[in-house]
C-alpha cells in the first residue's frame, strides 16, 4: 500500500495506473482492487503467475498514456518524481528520462548515482557517449538503463519498435529492455542528483535469493541475447556479476571446451576454474562492436 499510495498521491494527477497482480498468493490482488475502486485512474489486471517479464508486457498492452514508467511493488517514490520528468521529456523532446534513487534496507539509507554525465543527449551524443556503456560500464557494473524503474519511456518508441520483455527470464529482464530503449532512442536526459525512486533491498526478493534452477533463467537469457546480439564469439564467459552466462549447458560438449568455469555456491559467491583466457575478444551488438578483456579471475571488462 505504501507504494501504491505514494503513486495516486503524484502532484502530477494526469495518470494512467496499471497493477498487475502476477498471480500473487497474498492479499495483493483484493489491494489492487481496492485501489481499482477507490480511485478511476487505476486499472487491475490478474493473470497467472509468469514472472515479472510477462507481468510488465501485461501492463504495456494495455497503457495508453504518451509515456510509460515502472515501480517495483516493494518500492515507493517521491511525490514530484512524474511531474518533473515529464517535464523535462516535453522540454527536451525526450524518448527516454533518467533519475535517480535511494537503497533503503532497514534503517539505512543510500544515495545512488550513475558514473555518467547529467543533463541531455542527443542522438549523436547518445552513441558517442552512451554506446560504451549499453551492456556493462567499464568497472563492471550493470548499465545505467538496467533501472528500469528510473526511466520514463515515450510509449510510441516501444510500439514502434517492438521493444518488449522476454518472458520466462526472473532474473536480469531489464537489462536487454534498457539497452533496446537507449540503442533506439533519438534523445535522453539523466536527471542526476534527483533521487526520486526508493528502492527497498529486500533481501527475500528474486534478485537477492539463491534459486537451485536459476541456470535455466540464465540459459535463457543466452539465448535471447544470442538472436539480439548476433554473435558472442568464440569465447564463452561474458558477463561479470559474477554470474555468467554461458552458452550452452554443462552436458553439452561444449562445455568440456570452455575457457572457464564458474562453480557457484549455494551460500552465494563461488569460485572459478580457469583453463586459457585470450587477451581480448568481441561481441556484437546490433551494428555495435565491443572488444571484451578479462581484467582477473571473476570479471571480464568491456573496453569500446
Amino acid at each position: 500500500k505504501k507504494c501504491l499510495d505514494s503513486i495516486i498521491t503524484q502532484t502530477y494527477e494526469n495518470l494512467e495506473i496499471i497493477l498487475v497482480d502476477d498471480g500473487s498468493p497474498d492479499s495483493s490482488g483484493e489491494i489492487c482492487d481496492e485501489y481499482s475502486k477507490r480511485d478511476s485512474r487505476v486499472k487491475a489486471i490478474h493473470k497467472k503467475n509468469a514472472g515479472v517479464a510477462a507481468a510488465r508486457n501485461s501492463g504495456l498492452k494495455v497503457a495508453t498514456g504518451e509515456y510509460c514508467i515502472f515501480v517495483d511493488s516493494d518500492d515507493y517514490i517521491e511525490p514530484i518524481m512524474y511531474q518533473s520528468m515529464i517535464q523535462i521529456a516535453e522540454e527536451y523532446d525526450c524518448d527516454v528520462v533518467m533519475c535517480d534513487c535511494v537503497k533503503e534496507h532497514k534503517d539505512e539509507q543510500q544515495i545512488y548515482t550513475h558514473d555518467i554525465r547529467a543533463g541531455y543527449y542527443n542522438r549523436t551524443q547518445i552513441e558517442k557517449e552512451y554506446f560504451p556503456h549499453l551492456l556493462m560500464m567499464e568497472n563492471i557494473e550493470y548499465p545505467p538503463t538496467i533501472s528500469n524503474w528510473l526511466c520514463l519511456f515515450k510509449r510510441v518508441l516501444i510500439e514502434e519498435e517492438k521493444i518488449y520483455y522476454e518472458e520466462g527470464i526472473r532474473y536480469s529482464e531489464d537489462l536487454l529492455f534498457g539497452a533496446e530503449m537507449l540503442y533506439h532512442a533519438n534523445s535522453f536526459y539523466y536527471m542526476k542528483g534527483k533521487y526520486f525512486y526508493h528502492y527497498w533491498m529486500n533481501p527475500d526478493s528474486a534478485t537477492h535469493t539463491f534459486v537451485s534452477d536459476k541456470w535455466k533463467d540464465y540459459k535463457l537469457l543466452d539465448v535471447s541475447c544470442g538472436e539480439r546480439l548476433e554473435i558472442w564469439g568464440d569465447y564463452i564467459l561474458i558477463r561479470p556479476d559474477p554470474q555468467a552466462i554461458w552458452r550452452s549447458e554443462k552436458k553439452h560438449p561444449l562445455w568440456s571446451k570452455a575457457n572457464a568455469h564458474y562453480y557457484r555456491s549455494k551460500s552465494g559467491g563461488g569460485s572459478w576454474q580457469i583453463f586459457r583466457l585470450p587477451e581480448s575478444w568481441q561481441i556484437k551488438y546490433k551494428n555495435l562492436t565491443f572488444n571484451i578483456k578479462p581484467m582477473n579471475f571473476k570479471h571480464t571488462g568491456i573496453f569500446p
